[in-house]
This record gives structure tokens, C-alpha cells and sequence, in this order.
């Protein structure tokens, strides 16, 4: 009986520990999509203000 409950223990310290590497994983996918949205972002503002120059030399 006590080896049965430690065995769930350590079950669930693993499952714990597998959902804690997933969640992690998550964050480092988010943070980098967030980081080539913020990216794409800023080159297309440059854009618009390259073309708004552009047109106001013209």
C-alpha cells in the first residue's frame, strides 16, 4: 500500500514535470511569434512612412 502511494506520487510529480516542459515550450512559441509579429510591425511602419516621404517630395 505505501510503495502503491508512492508510485502515484511519483506519477504525479512526472505528469507535473511533463506539463511544466509543455507549458514552457508554449511561452518560448508565443514569445517568439509575439517577436516576429512586433517585427513584421515595425517594417511595415517604415514602409508607410518611407512611401509617405516619398510622396511628399513629389
Amino acid at each position: 500500500m505505501f510503495v502503491r502511494q508512492l508510485n502515484r506520487i511519483f506519477e504525479k510529480e512526472e505528469e507535473l514535470e511533463k506539463q511544466d516542459r509543455q507549458r514552457k515550450e508554449l511561452q518560448e512559441q508565443i514569445a517568439k511569434k509575439l517577436r516576429e509579429l512586433q517585427q513584421q510591425s515595425i517594417e511595415k511602419v517604415i514602409k508607410l512612412i518611407q512611401s509617405k516621404l516619398i510622396e511628399r517630395k513629389e
